[in-house]
């Protein structure tokens, strides 16, 4: 048996994600007048839990397929989750009165997903030498996860390059580039990481999934705190 990459990178994502929202929330605490930070803190709060149930069952039990297919439905429903999350960030800028209805707008489609994932619940194949997983997931289900995925992120990450190119404030300008950069690197893992067919494939998508987290968490505490220690002497 080979070492299990995939769901090893996928903890350490989870890893990784709950040290962002620790952060985060730290970061939310001391500026409570900023509440996309909660909104950010709270959608890597939910991929903590969606890369767990994505990662334990495959290192614990792989060749159990009942339990990775149980798996994988609490993963997408969190998976979700966090979308609904960005999603909220998004339209906080843009109308900040939408900004609920947009999260629960997505939140009631991914349920819609969940609930087809429960229906044609798909026992998933995984492979513990290549590392690779056949989720065998339903039609119905993937045509959800692309209206979920790309309804919020590609719109998101249009908007946050929008933002960047026409803002005249050089921290605003990086800080929504670099976020609009990750987002984009999500997007594409958000496809690859259940349709890879090759090792190669699969080890991509994982470390760009790695990489957007960071990069969208290093973007959105780009040069903060330097802002808040300006704020404070003013």
């Amino acid at each position: 048996m080979g070492l299990p990459i995939t769901p090893i990178i996928d903890f350490l994502n989870s890893v990784i994600c709950g040290i962002c929202s620790f952060l985060l929330f730290r970061s939310f605490q001391r500026e409570p007048g900023r509440p996309v930070l909660r909104f950010f803190a709270q959608g890597y709060l939910s991929l903590v839990v969606s890369y767990l149930f994505f990662s334990v069952p495959r290192i614990a039990v792989p060749e159990d397929s009942l339990t990775v297919g149980i798996g994988f439905v609490i993963a997408q429903a969190f998976l979700f989750l966090a979308v609904a999350f960005f999603a909220k960030v998004t339209m906080f800028f843009v109308k900040v009165q939408w900004a609920q209805r947009i999260f629960w707008l997505v939140v009631f489609i991914s349920a819609i997903g969940v609930l087809l994932s429960i229906m044609y619940f798909g026992y998933p194949e995984y492979d513990p030498v290549t590392s690779i997983t056949n989720w065998n997931i339903h039609i119905s289900v993937s045509i959800v996860s692309v209206l979920v995925f790309a309804g919020v992120l590609l719109p998101s990450a249009v908007y946050f390059f929008f933002q960047g190119f026409r803002s005249q404030d050089q921290i605003v300008r990086k800080r929504s580039t670099i976020i609009a950069i990750g987002l984009v690197f999500l997007t594409v893992t958000a496809f690859t990481y259940y349709s890879a067919t090759t090792r190669i494939v699969a080890l991509v998508s994982d470390i760009l999934s790695l990489l957007s987290f960071l990069i969208i968490f290093f973007g959105v505490i780009y040069k903060r705190g330097a802002r808040y220690e300006e704020s404070k002497t003013e």
